[in-house]
């Protein structure tokens, strides 16, 4: 079965609500989180997310979804293709279901040996990230200073 407007540019992570009713979907060449009704009676909305790519969805134990992605332009982030590691940034993304918004956003520049985030989890306090390319994780620190309004910070 099909399911209602999942027809979307680049979708790739995943995660459904408790009760199934509910999709959320990583659109990651228009840059946006949508949100699928299974049964179709409600129109499909798209969260954008400014510049920023997002690859995986994962629910936190607060019942907000960590989205985390790669941050900048789209034929710089596929052009790394070849490279063990990529210097693209990476951007990590708290969606809060229950408010329908973005609560906090946390820009992640890259490292000598670290970046294009394709996935994040947060486990005491810290965000644990892995790539799309090459053999490693980084880990970085929740910081306080977060956006808490939605907007990239970086």
């Amino acid at each position: 079965m099909r399911l209602k407007a999942s027809d979307l540019p680049g979708d790739n992570g995943i995660e459904s609500s408790a009760d199934g009713r509910t999709l959320y979907v990583a659109a990651w060449t228009n840059n946006a989180l949508w949100i699928l009704s299974r049964d179709g009676r409600r129109a499909a909305t798209r969260v954008p997310l400014g510049d920023f790519h997002p690859d995986n969805i994962h629910w936190q134990h607060d019942g907000t979804l960590l989205i985390a992605g790669e941050a900048g332009d789209a034929s710089k982030i596929l052009s790394c293709g070849p490279q063990k590691i990529c210097d693209t940034p990476s951007m990590l993304v708290v969606f809060d279901p229950m408010q329908g918004s973005i609560a906090t956003t946390e820009f992640v520049p890259p490292t000598a040996h670290f970046g294009a985030a394709s996935t994040a989890i947060r486990y005491h306090g810290r965000y644990w990230l892995g790539s799309f390319l090459g053999d490693r994780m980084i880990e970085a620190p929740v910081t306080p200073t977060a956006n808490k309004h939605g907007r990239g910070a970086g």
